[in-house]
């Protein structure tokens, strides 16, 4: 057996507990909502505030770019089959999501692994910052974390996995997000319906091969955890969605958009710190639920918010916006 090799090594530990103050109290808040869900509108052609939907499947944890005013959306996607329900990643693009919402599905990834167990969940994808280097698109899967890579963003191959599982034995990682600063990639995820974060080099990442043996990586975690609660949920953190944002001051701002329970309903809410300073979590909501699985991206001169809820009978993507 080859020697056994694991990213837990090149792993930096991030965690610390977060305080309960409003994130504005400590960072500047532009580009964090709060948002509005879309206006039913009879004119336009979707079925607002929906702009995603695949009759008869499920539409899950979407992680979305944007070029200008296109939107490349990956999304998870739970159909029933012959062999029972599963779950692959598929990509969808938008040149006016907000009128005409976004095009047809197509397949990336699917789960063909056995740790897999059939499903993949939680797409986070990371673009490349310059020529040459890999697009890295990660997913959670059998309570564990994997990921693949691409040269061109639609054509993917998985990284032989699972990449990351918790260190601690029937304990799983429920969902994953991902994002880059400078070197490093940052990747966040749920475990004991708590938000935890490890950095990674983005060079072990992207690296042509990675030796592999029969043994699983073991994910060597912080103490703490980022955050566990919202003051205004009932519930612990469900899904959450990360991205790393430059403040007019130059400072970078790290951003987690989450989901959590008020009375029977799911709605966002928002932590915010620099660096490696505790996350602090706004006192509301920034979106009203019922929302799920959101994620939040620069679009224009505003901020858009996709996020999952039902539409006749399955879940869809919808959309909303703020400053």
């Amino acid at each position: 057996m080859r020697a056994h090799f694991s990213l837990a090594l090149l792993l930096a530990a991030c965690g610390a507990t977060g305080d309960m103050a409003s994130p504005s109290t400590y960072v500047p808040s532009a580009g964090a909502g709060p948002f509005t869900k879309l206006a039913a509108d009879p004119s336009l052609s979707i079925n607002a505030p929906f702009v995603l939907r695949a009759p008869g499947a499920d539409l899950g944890e979407p992680s979305v770019i944007a070029n200008g005013s296109k939107l490349t959306l990956w999304v998870s996607v739970t159909r029933t089959t012959s062999s029972g329900m599963m779950s692959d990643i598929e990509r969808a693009t938008a040149d006016s999501a907000l009128t005409d919402g976004f095009g047809a599905l197509t397949p990336v990834l699917a789960a063909d692994q056995p740790w897999e167990m059939g499903a993949l969940r939680s797409p986070s994808i990371v673009a490349p910052s310059k020529s040459g280097e890999p697009w890295l698109l990660f997913y959670a899967a059998g309570g564990a974390i994997g990921y693949a890579r691409s040269t061109d963003g639609v054509t993917f191959t998985k990284v032989a996995g699972p990449q990351f599982i918790a260190r601690e034995s029937a304990v799983t990682l429920d969902a994953v997000s991902a994002t880059r600063v400078g070197e490093q990639v940052f990747v966040f995820y749920v475990k004991r319906a708590a938000a935890w974060r490890e950095a990674v080099q983005f060079a072990a990442l992207a690296a042509a091969e990675l030796p592999t043996s029969q043994e699983l990586p073991t994910l060597v975690v912080g103490n703490d955890a980022l955050f566990s609660t919202a003051p205004w949920a009932n519930s612990g953190i469900g899904h959450v969605s990360a991205r790393a944002v430059i403040t007019p001051a130059g400072r970078v701002r790290h951003d987690v958009f989450f989901d959590a329970e008020i009375g029977p309903v799911t709605s966002v809410g928002w932590a915010a710190a620099f660096e490696d300073s505790p996350f602090s979590i706004d006192a509301t909501p920034v979106l009203i639920g019922p929302a799920h699985a959101p994620t939040v991206v620069a679009y224009g001169d505003q901020s858009l918010c996709l996020y999952v809820d039902q539409l006749a009978g399955n879940a869809a993507i919808g959309a909303a916006t703020g400053p």
